[in-house]
């Protein structure tokens, strides 16, 4: 696979640990396989177009940060 679909797929992965239970960036990176580095700037990554999600840390535990109503 291209490193660029691998990353994709990370990333897909991610959100989903995120929107299940706040992770840590060291579990996520045991789960993903990666560096801690990594994790990191996929975090970051994915905050940005064109994923534009919002999440948020709390106690070093990473979410998915819930939508505001209007």
């Amino acid at each position: 696979m291209a490193r660029d679909t691998i990353r994709a797929v990370r990333l897909v992965y991610l959100y989903d640990l995120l929107k299940q239970e706040p992770q840590s960036i060291r579990d996520l990176a045991l789960q993903c396989g990666v560096s801690n580095d990594t994790i990191t700037r996929d975090l970051v990554d994915l905050q940005l177009a064109p994923m534009c999600l919002r999440l948020r840390a709390l106690d070093g535990r990473w979410t998915v940060a819930e939508e505001r109503d209007g």
